[in-house]
This record gives structure tokens, sequence and C-alpha cells, in this order.
């Protein structure tokens, strides 16, 4: 993690060498090209990771709720068995217990595998565990 830290850095400093090199400075002026670079690039982060949160909570979470809750009854998924169960629970319980058809537990096993592909993405920005309605309505309260 080091490592690629330290490569991203390389463009910068290269960015504030070449500006001591246009200016004819000296190191100091290189120090501040390299800070003022760094101090920008943080401040875009920032703003950046701010938009993505608030485009989350304003457009995303809804989206992918609709999209489990279209791929849940699109392939017709049982009832869950507790109340208390979220998301997770559910479709492991349905790729464990050998009562279910291969093609329903077959669906289990492409959203788990779908969700943990969007799950780095996800964990920056909130939970999902407002997903919880989603299985009332879909599977029912309980069996």
């Amino acid at each position: 993690m080091l490592v690629a830290t330290m490569f991203a850095w390389i463009p910068y400093a290269a960015v504030a060498w070449g500006y001591k090199a246009l200016t004819d400075g000296d190191a100091k002026s290189f120090w501040y090209a390299l800070a003022a670079l760094i101090a920008l690039r943080l401040f875009f982060g920032v703003i950046e990771t701010l938009g993505d949160i608030l485009l989350w909570r304003m457009y995303g979470k809804r989206t992918t709720v609709k999209e489990y809750l279209d791929i849940l009854q699109n392939n017709k998924m049982p009832q869950r068995e507790y109340a208390e169960s979220d998301l997770d629970d559910y479709l492991h319980r349905i790729q464990e217990e050998a009562k279910y058809p291969d093609p329903i537990r077959k669906v289990a096993r492409e959203v788990v595998r779908a969700r943990r592909l969007s799950y780095r993405e996800a964990r920056a920005f909130g939970s999902d565990r407002s997903i919880r309605p989603l299985l009332a309505k879909v599977c029912g309260p309980t069996v």
C-alpha cells in the first residue's frame, strides 16, 4: 500500500519540478508547488467524495434497492423464515439449504456475488441495512 502511494506522488513531483524549472526557482519553489498540488488534490478529493455520498443517498440507494427487488420478484424467491433476517442471511440460507431448487440457489449465489463486487463502493457511503423492508415486501414477513 505504501509503495502504491509513493508511485502516485511521482506525477505531482514531476509537475512541481517542471514549475521550478520553468520559473528558474530554487528548492523552496519546488516544495511550495508540491504543497499546492497536494492541497488541490486533497480539496478536489473531498469535493468528489461528498458528491459521491450525496449521489448515493439521493439516487444510488433507491436504484440499488429497486434492482434487488426486481431480481427477487422476477425469480420468485421464497419467503424468509425469520423476520430479523437481513438480505445476506436470507441469501446464505437459500444457498445452504437443499430444500430449494437449483435455479433458486443459483440466483442467490449470483446476487451474493454481485453484492461482494459492489461492497467496496457501498460501504464507504453507508450501510445497505435499509434493504430489510425490501425483504418484507418481496418475501413476506415470515414463513
